[in-house]
């Protein structure tokens, strides 16, 4: 089984929200479908988005962040596994995000 990390911080999306997607192939609540980089994978990525954060960041910057540390560590199949969770909670398009 592979999972995922869906928020990054304290505030965000809801309960609900952050389990969406946990599991790979799970259904999310707007009707998509996830796939898991693994629970490790997904640690790594956390912290070194964690390693990225500015004072106060919007959930745009935290998915911006998130996106570039997942394409750091594990290429594009990273970024599109970090771009697909927080798609999955809602979280709008950074401008700067990076793309494979």
């Amino acid at each position: 089984m592979h999972h995922r990390v869906v928020r990054i911080g304290d505030r965000g999306p809801g309960p609900r929200q952050r389990r969406a997607g946990v599991r790979d192939g799970d259904h999310t609540c707007n009707g998509s479908v996830v796939h898991g980089i693994g629970v490790r994978n997904a640690a790594m990525v956390y912290m070194e988005t964690l390693n990225r954060k500015v004072y106060e960041w919007s959930h745009e910057e935290a998915r911006r962040a998130s996106m570039e540390a997942g394409q750091q560590l594990f290429g594009c199949e990273g970024l599109r596994a970090v771009r697909d969770a927080w798609n999955a909670v809602g979280v709008p398009r950074h401008p700067d995000e990076p793309t494979c």
